[in-house]
């Protein structure tokens, strides 16, 4: 189960979630972002976050501000 954290950007909030690599870990971090409309929860982002993490990558997944904040547009 990935933890969940709030960061502050700007003096804004948003979260993220940490999918700690299994087994034999292999220094590797990846920051994986999601695309416009799907959030850090989308299937596809979980799915892809669990697979590296299971493969001994650490994963770092987070929602962009304008879609934590349930606005429609990126900010500029």
């Amino acid at each position: 189960m990935p933890a969940e954290h709030r960061v502050l950007v700007d003096g804004r909030s948003t979260t993220t979630r940490v999918y700690a690599a299994e087994g034999a870990p292999l220094g590797v971090t990846l920051v994986l972002a999601h695309g416009a409309g799907a959030p850090k929860t989308h299937p596809f982002m979980v799915r892809v976050a669990s697979e590296l993490s299971a493969r001994g990558v650490d994963v770092l997944t987070f929602n962009f501000l304008y879609l934590e904040e349930g606005r429609k547009l990126p900010d500029k």
